[in-house]
């Protein structure tokens, strides 16, 4: 049942919602919607031919994955023709819109940032009964870490087919690593390691940020939770308390670890200045030694960084004092609350997590397998360097960690209140304009007040 009631808190939401996807689904133009039948087909009207609608992104980070579930689809379902719709900057309003007049398509281009408020208004259909009982795919060699995207805290339901194992690690130049003198990055390393490589790389290249966060364009945003909530837990914090009742944000602990991120800027001065334009990519033009994101990138930095300009690898997250951790965030495809075909939906998209799938996505190095089965597989051989070292992601992904659920009239880790509230908080810190101590216990009781309400009702 979709939950009408509700919809007014996301339509507002909807456009900030898009606008952090952005760093890893831009925003595409709306395109008509094309047909896919099989070889010569008629519109469905004409040839009796059942319609499957499909609402996606064109970005290139979807396009691989919408040939390769279209294809698939028209190959073992001839009697269905594929209607696709292309979303755009609206793309979640859209949804919410199409939800309240009952006009949903079978199959959504969804994300991370969307699970719980597609999922709290009742837009998607639960996909954990077809996939226990497909013996086409397995869905527990699928990572439960990147699974857990298209889950909610407390249901057990399956929401979001992922396309890749997305999870955060550290690209680095090891031309300007090499050339400052500074140790290369390891496996066992530590932030403060990566700090006082920073230091070195600094001295030899003082026209060079050593991390590439920070900044107004170049960089990687300061307030993206994957690169902030590590810290807190690296440091033995927590954004919430085990059951969810609690922010506690103003924790000994969890203060701690935002002042030490904060620290990259206040004390260390490795990360790109807040405001600061670097003319594109900071890691492109090299106005940047690292650049944390996830596996996508190799396969941009391969299109876009000269062969030859210098080299440049992968390697695991470092490790904070209480262990090491890191942000997870993908995209992926969901079938529709609505849909009159809910298996030929499923059929659609599962074959994202099929074997075959998997292989043909890695292929194009901007997708990680995210089967458990291809951990060792041959795929990683044939795909030619640089990165050399591109099983970082899968090493790391042991050490991800999935952004917890707020009530939806709180917002989320990505917009609305709790953002609003953590990421002004930060920038204060990161400004050197009040620390940790001063200004999260304010953030902590805001934030409180709202899971108060939300709670009691």
């Amino acid at each position: 049942m979709i939950h009408q009631a509700r919809f007014t808190v996301w339509l507002v939401l909807a456009a900030l919602v898009l606008l952090l996807l952005g760093s890893c689904a831009p925003a595409t133009p709306t395109q008509p919607a094309a047909s896919y039948g099989g070889e010569g087909a008629a519109p469905a009207q004409a040839s009796g031919q059942l319609t499957l609608r499909f609402y996606t992104s064109s970005g290139d980070h979807a396009t691989k994955a919408n040939e390769l579930m279209i294809n698939k689809f028209r190959e073992t379902h001839p009697d269905f023709t594929v209607e696709v719709e292309y979303g755009a900057s609206d793309y979640a309003d859209k949804v919410f819109t199409m939800a309240a007049a009952g006009n949903l398509p079978d199959i959504l281009y969804t994300a991370d940032i969307y699970t719980a408020p597609f999922v709290d208004a009742g837009v998607l259909l639960d996909m954990q009964p077809f996939a226990d009982a497909d013996s086409e795919v397995n869905i527990d060699d699928v990572y439960e870490s990147i699974l857990g995207l298209g889950r909610v805290e407390g249901n057990p339901g399956l929401y979001m087919i992922p396309v890749s194992l997305d999870n955060v690690q550290v690209y680095y130049n090891k031309t300007i690593w090499e050339e400052a003198g500074a140790p290369l990055p390891t496996p066992d390393w530590s932030w403060d390691d990566l700090i006082a490589d920073c230091k070195i790389i600094q001295e030899a290249k003082p026209d060079i940020y050593c991390i590439g966060i920070g900044g107004s364009n170049g960089g990687g945003g300061f307030n993206w939770w994957a690169y902030v909530v590590p810290w807190i837990r690296g440091y033995g914090g927590d954004v919430l308390s085990a059951d969810g009742t609690r922010s506690t944000l103003s924790t000994p602990e969890a203060m701690a670890g935002l002042q030490a991120y904060a620290n990259l800027w206040v004390v260390h001065n490795v990360a790109i200045p807040l405001g600061n334009d670097l003319g594109g990519n900071c890691f492109i033009n090299q106005k940047c030694a690292t650049w944390l994101s996830i596996p996508i990138f190799a396969g941009i930095f391969r299109d876009s960084i000269e062969p030859g300009a210098f080299e440049w690898d992968v390697q695991v997250i470092p490790s904070h004092p209480k262990g090491r951790f890191t942000g997870m965030g993908t995209f992926g495809y969901a079938v529709s609350a609505n849909t009159q075909h809910p298996q030929e939906a499923w059929d659609f998209v599962k074959t994202l997590i099929t074997r075959e799938g998997q292989e043909e996505l890695g292929r194009t190095y901007r997708a990680m397998p995210l089967l458990k089965s291809m951990a060792d597989s041959s795929l990683f051989d044939e795909l030619e360097p640089p990165p050399a070292n591109y099983r970082a992601f899968i090493d790391g992904q042991a050490y991800g960690i999935l952004p917890r659920t707020y009530p939806v009239e709180c917002g989320s880790l990505y917009t609305g209140q709790v953002n609003a509230a953590m990421m002004a908080a930060l920038e204060t810190i990161i400004r050197g304009e009040g620390t940790a101590e001063t200004v999260f216990p304010g953030v902590d009781a805001e934030i409180q007040a709202c899971l108060d309400r939300a709670l009691a009702k």
